[in-house]
């Protein structure tokens, strides 16, 4: 017995000796468990593919603060997530009543066909009737089909929101857009040109 007794004692050193040298398995942590699979992998790659609350307040802020460089009339920006929910929103002093819904539905037009709200509205004259089928898979979400709707991408071109200016003209409002996404260090599409069908910048 005591000859076992020794046996099991010695083995059970060797196995405490050695297990610095194994490898074994990793167990999940809480931050693993909580994030998916997909941000832990673009995560793990150093990549920016979420728009957070912080950069969606930059992106309106650049805006904001270059409209009054520009010397404008009162604004109204909304960011939104890939779904088109709302992340921030501001609507300057003296902005009429319906501007921060007409900033939506720049929005919802632009990330319900993938480009932005001036191709959407190009697309609308050309092809009215296949529009208006469009809104009604949206639903509730208006589409508000006039310039000023810009899709956020990240360096690869996924779409991760859109932002919406509205309140002076159309072509102000398409560049006080383009000028909030790069501040925040995000693409837009005519950025991202190159990419080819991934983005769309002319209609069709």
């Amino acid at each position: 017995m005591a000859g076992l007794n020794a046996r099991a004692g010695a083995l059970a050193s060797k196995a405490v000796a050695d297990a610095p040298n194994r490898a074994f398995p990793r167990m999940p942590s809480a931050s693993d468990v909580a994030m998916p699979h997909a941000l832990r992998a673009t995560a793990a790659n150093g990549e920016q593919e979420m728009l957070t609350l912080r950069k969606s307040n930059e992106i309106v802020d650049a805006i904001l603060a270059k409209a009054r460089e520009m010397d404008l009339r009162p604004l109204c920006v909304v960011v939104t997530d890939i779904g088109a929910k709302i992340k921030s929103a501001q609507r300057e002093d003296g902005c009429s009543q319906a501007r921060i819904e007409m900033a939506l539905g720049k929005a919802v037009a632009a990330l319900a066909l993938g480009r932005s709200s001036a191709l959407v509205r190009e697309r609308r004259e050309q092809r009215p009737e296949f529009v208006a089928q469009v809104q009604q898979f949206v639903g509730e979400q208006k589409m508000f089909m006039e310039g000023g709707g810009e899709l956020i991408r990240d360096e690869a071109g996924n779409i991760l929101g859109a932002v919406s200016v509205t309140g002076a003209t159309q072509a102000d409002d398409e560049e006080l857009a383009l000028h909030g996404i790069r501040s925040a260090g995000f693409r837009t599409d005519r950025d991202l040109a190159h990419l080819g069908s991934k983005v769309r910048t002319t209609d069709p």
